[in-house]
């Protein structure tokens, strides 16, 4: 169970850093992906951007860490309790 639970976290990390992977940062890349000219563009400020995927990474790193801390401590006690269990103690 508590495998399931690290695959699981696992894969739920990978799929909001995924999430995270697929924008266009540049003009150019949108014009190279398409094969279009490109009329205009909205920027942002390189600060605000920077800041939104540090604050991202962060999170997603401390969920990463939080769910093995959980399934090592989860581990921990259901091997604690079925070695007590076997040698009767």
């Amino acid at each position: 169970m508590v495998l399931l639970f690290g695959v699981a976290g696992g894969i739920a990390l990978a799929l909001l850093l995924t999430l995270n992977a697929g924008k266009f940062l540049t003009a150019d890349e949108v014009s190279e992906q398409f094969g279009l000219p490109i009329l205009g563009v909205v920027t942002a400020l390189p600060q605000t951007i920077g800041l939104v995927r540090g604050r991202l990474s962060t999170v997603a790193i401390s969920m990463g860490v939080g769910a093995l801390l959980l399934s090592y401590v989860a581990v921990v006690a259901l091997l604690r309790t079925s070695l007590y269990s076997v040698l009767g103690l």
